[in-house]
């Protein structure tokens, strides 16, 4: 059992990382002096979020497009029951609506006025 826990201590000890190491790690990530302005931390937040929101759109309408896609070639002989048909329905039109929404994008084509008059 001494053997065994000299072995566990040792493995420990060897495996542990260096201060140098544990602050290497609380600095990675953090944001440099001339950057702590909390107007410019706020404003790459709200960019990080469209972006990382925008990733996440196209990766869950990928996914429902395959599960679409997988369920089609599955399930395409078996009869469905009303609640699936409804699912599958709206699934279809979730990804029409998707594909399509670029068509609510607001085009300002008319009349401006001027800025300054003479």
């Amino acid at each position: 059992i001494e053997r065994d826990e000299k072995k566990t201590k040792r493995k420990l000890s060897n495996d542990s990382l260096t201060s140098k190491q544990i602050e290497e790690l609380a600095t990675r990530g953090t944001i440099s002096s001339s950057n702590k302005d909390p107007k410019i931390i706020n404003s790459l937040r709200e960019l990080s979020r469209q972006q990382y929101l925008e990733k996440r759109e196209e990766k869950e309408l990928k996914l429902l497009e395959m599960t679409m896609k997988d369920e089609e070639y599955l399930f395409d002989d078996i009869e469905l029951t009303e609640e699936e048909k409804k699912r599958i329905d709206i699934n279809k039109s979730i990804l029409s609506m998707t594909k399509d929404k670029h068509r609510f994008s607001y085009k300002d084509d008319g009349y401006k006025m001027p800025d300054a008059y003479e």
